[in-house]
């Protein structure tokens, strides 16, 4: 740890999310503790389901996790995936959440700001069309 090193705490995630289901009409489905990570993640479905082909619905999820054990930050992914243990939370966001999370901030004195700086932009819903856009060009070829 360093000076710089100042954890987020579970309340100002909680904001991130609520910020971020707000903004999209999202619900909570899964809350709880992430091992061996020793962090949380909270789980929205988005109401954007979508069919890529006949009977190909994908159901769309907003990922927030976070951790307590000085190594990871918060996340926040779009995921398709139902993360609701270690096992899904791994194949959703991979295991370097920095380099796999559409919006990732570090444990430090200035996080706050930064998470403020996720609020808002209609992030949740671009990613969603983007997908969408991106899954039925595959379903083309």
């Amino acid at each position: 740890m360093s000076e710089h090193y100042q954890p987020i705490q579970n309340m100002q995630a909680a904001e991130v999310m609520d910020a971020l289901v707000t903004e999209g009409g999202a619900h909570v489905e899964v809350a709880g503790a992430l091992e061996p990570v020793n962090g949380v993640g909270l789980l929205a479905h988005i109401p954007a389901d979508f069919e890529v082909t006949t009977g190909d619905a994908v159901r769309p999820y907003v990922l927030l996790a976070w951790g307590h054990d000085g190594k990871h930050g918060l996340a926040a992914k779009l995921t398709p995936i139902r993360v609701v243990c270690h096992n899904t939370l791994t194949a959703a966001l991979g295991r370097k959440w920095s380099t796999t999370a559409d919006v990732y901030v570090r444990h430090h004195r200035n996080a706050s700001v930064r998470i403020e700086e996720a609020h808002g932009h209609g992030l949740i819903r671009k990613k969603v069309e983007a997908t969408m856009a991106a899954y039925t060009q595959m379903a083309l070829r």
